[in-house]
């Protein structure tokens, strides 16, 4: 009888103790179709993942527990699903990681904040075109990570990685009119942006923490055209300083070629974090940040130090995980004179922070909200390049 849910029960868990997984996880679905009950149907889903782990179908053995935390009956129950959907986790050599975010702006593409400027130096005036200008509206956000585990022992593992990251615009009734009015024809899709990108990674243990080293090869576009190809090599040192403090080292050198293939920016940065652990559980990170950009024209060729601190807190402020960070970053275009009455070259200084707040309790199928309130300052010796944001961001984030 395939609707006799209490024999499909029997079937999904004997079947795999003898030796036939994929029978049992085909009993365990079937049992689940026809539970009436979330109890029933938690019961079902639970069963059946159980099996598609023992088939060693890790990522479908997490789905169904997914699937077992949206009609979990206790919080109990919630706890000890979220715990077997970690311990699978770790036994997938796939992983992954969806990013969903979309959030209103005042200055969705980053344009100047008013339409005319004074030229440094000079009596003349400039221009800025009204696509150039600040447009207000609405920029969601998905990005997709997959890897995959090669090789694995207890001191390494090499993984490749594949990932894809796309940034889409509404533009807003007021900022359409705008655009109509200046007769621009730009559209929202003239703002979007797109990445595609392939890794490998190696990581090991060393004989005080751990280093790594990887490659990725990818593809950006800006609109609908393409824009730049790229190689970048990263190495990272990570190792503990004492009980509660830890340091970590980043490198990354990184070549682009234009749509000509022609070689175009290169890149050379490095970073550095500091980790204090508190007595209470909450992190305080203080992390230092220096990039320097050659590129084909002026306009490219970039000198740039960020300064960060970030404080996370163990325990929930109320509902909410919350961080907090704070920056400051200075950004220097050493070739990039302002006119030819002038021998200033363009500097800027930005003041950042940011309040991320996790809504872990609030959580569908192991997919939690988040909240992110962030602000800058800008401050440039040509007031072309000053300006203000004010953002929030909405996104979810996997709980495991």
């Amino acid at each position: 009888d395939p609707n006799d849910r209490a024999a499909l029960l029997v079937l999904a868990a004997v079947e795999p103790q003898l030796g036939r997984p994929a029978q049992g996880r085909l009993a365990g679905a079937r049992a689940f179709a026809v539970s009436t009950t979330d109890a029933e149907k938690y019961e079902a889903a639970r069963l059946t993942a159980l099996a598609a782990a023992n088939e060693g179908r890790f990522t479908l053995a997490q789905w169904w527990l997914r699937r077992a935390l949206t009609v979990a009956p206790t919080p109990a129950d919630e706890a000890q699903t979220t715990a077997d959907a970690r311990g699978v986790r770790n036994l997938n050599p796939w992983s992954s990681n969806v990013e969903l975010s979309f959030a209103p702006s005042g200055n969705v593409n980053g344009g100047a904040e008013q339409g005319v400027y004074g030229v440094p130096g000079s009596v003349f005036v400039e221009i800025i075109p009204p696509d150039e200008q600040a447009l207000s509206g609405w920029a969601g956000t998905l990005d997709m990570n997959v890897r995959y585990r090669l090789a694995a022992s207890e001191t390494f593992q090499t993984t490749v990685s594949a990932r894809a990251f796309g940034r889409g615009i509404l533009l807003s009734d007021g900022a359409k009119s705008f655009l109509q009015e200046e007769g621009s024809s730009a559209v929202a899709g003239d703002y979007a942006s797109a990445l595609l990108e392939f890794g490998i990674q190696f990581d090991s243990l060393a004989s005080l923490g751990t280093y790594g080293l990887g490659a990725n090869l990818g593809q950006a576009w800006e609109g609908s055209d393409f824009s730049y190809t790229y190689l970048r090599l990263d190495g990272s040192r990570q190792f503990p300083l004492s009980e509660n403090v830890s340091a970590a080292f980043f490198a990354s050198l990184e070549q682009r070629w234009d749509e000509d293939d022609d070689v175009s920016d290169f890149r050379r940065s490095i970073r550095t974090n500091l980790n204090y652990q508190q007595e209470n559980g909450n992190v305080l990170t203080l992390s230092l940040n220096a990039e320097r950009v050659d590129g084909p024209s002026k306009t490219d060729t970039t000198r740039s130090q960020t300064a960060q601190i970030g404080y996370s807190l163990a325990k929930p402020i109320g509902p909410a995980q919350v961080q907090l960070s704070i920056g400051l970053l200075s950004k220097d275009y050493p070739e990039l004179l302002f006119s030819l009455y002038t021998d200033d070259t363009r500097s800027d200084l930005r003041y950042f922070g940011s309040v991320n707040l996790f809504f872990s309790e609030f959580d569908y199928a192991g997919f939690a909200p988040t909240v992110t309130l962030s602000a800058s300052h800008t401050q440039s010796n040509h007031d072309r390049y000053d300006g203000e944001a004010i953002s929030i961001n909405f996104g979810f984030r996997s709980t495991f």
